[in-house]
Order: C-alpha cells, then structure tokens, then sequence
C-alpha cells in the first residue's frame, strides 16, 4: 500500500491510500478518501492478519507436538538400547 498526501491539500486531510499492485491483499482496490474508509481498511487488514496468525499459531503448535513426540521416541529408543547394553554386559560377566 501506498500512502501519499496531495501537494494542496491541508495537513488534516487524511493520506490517499491506494494498492501496489505488488500487494496481494485484497481489502481495497479503490482510493481511500475519508476516515470511515481508512478505518474500515485498517479492520479489514487487521482481521486478516489475526487469521494469518491463527492459522501459523496452530501450524507451530502441531510441528511442536509432532517434535516432542519424535524425541519422546527417540528417549525411549536410547533407554532402551542402554538396557539392552547393560544386559548384554551383565550377560558376558556372568559367564
């Protein structure tokens, strides 16, 4: 988005907003004029935000659970070959 004030214009007039066309958000294809438009803009992207966040809070949180249980695995894999060790060592003092 770019925001540009008008050469002539008073400095309580709000900026113009319009889309880069390298943006691919798609809240607004037209020029913000007024404050209404700019507030309803500004929701909109910040609604649209949030969900991104959701969405990547919940892909993070499954990769994470996933990672624990792989170490979980993992532990319990080492445990078990140690075990098998001290078996097998046990085992060869005996005899």
């Amino acid at each position: 988005m770019t925001a540009t004030r008008p050469a002539d214009s008073a400095s309580n007039t709000p900026p113009t907003i319009t889309k880069d066309s390298a943006d691919d958000t798609d809240l607004s294809s037209k020029t913000i004029s007024s404050p209404h438009e700019l507030t309803d803009w500004v929701d909109g992207l910040l609604d649209t935000l949030q969900s991104r966040f959701d969405v990547m809070q919940g892909q993070v949180e499954e990769r994470m659970s996933e990672m624990a249980r792989r170490i979980d695995t993992l532990e319990n894999s080492i445990e078990e070959l140690l075990q098998g060790q001290s078996g097998v060592a046990q085992n060869a003092s005996e005899n």
